[in-house]
């Protein structure tokens, strides 16, 4: 029997607890192969537990890129809104600005260019200016010289220039 015993130790694990001096001490026997498999669940647990850590982690990480991501998305949201609100009030400005060249053109009496011809700055005809104040068309041109100079000669009083140019508007718009 002595020597099944020590077999018996040999395929298990002790554990003595000492209580005190006076106390009896306290042994626990485990075999081997629950030591075993208490270690391999052991060791899954804590790879499990390091891979949700890890994948917490990670995700944590995207959340907050996330987070930037849609602040960012919003500051882009709110500039692009600004910037069509703009170009909606530029639309408005160019519309207004049609209206008073149109209107002015009435009023002066002057023929409404071509749209094709206008692109890159070119249109009209190509014709040499006529000496005088005359147009091509037989037409008096608007003339800036007062009637009191002549052409070429400049008039340095603004105010003169004006009304002279206002009553030869005022004349054409009545003819």
């Amino acid at each position: 029997m002595g020597q099944m015993n020590s077999q018996e130790n040999s395929d298990a694990y002790t554990v003595v607890i000492f209580r005190g001096s006076t106390a009896k001490p306290l042994r626990f026997s485990f075999p081997r192969k629950f030591i075993r498999k208490l270690l391999i669940v052991g060791c899954l647990f804590i790879l499990a537990d390091i891979l949700v850590i890890s994948h917490y982690v990670i995700r944590t990480g995207e959340v907050w890129e996330l987070a930037a991501f849609r602040t960012e998305a919003m500051s882009a949201r709110e500039q692009t809104t600004a910037f069509s609100t703009a170009i909606d009030d530029l639309k408005k400005r160019i519309t207004a600005m049609k209206e008073v060249n149109q209107r002015l053109r009435v009023m002066l009496g002057i023929e409404v260019p071509k749209a094709g011809d206008m692109a890159n700055g070119r249109g009209g005809e190509e014709v040499p200016l006529p000496e005088g104040s005359a147009m091509p068309n037989g037409e008096k041109g608007l003339g800036l010289w007062p009637s009191g100079t002549k052409h070429g000669q400049v008039n340095h009083d603004p105010h003169q220039r004006t009304l002279s140019t206002l009553h030869r508007m005022r004349k054409r718009s009545f003819q």
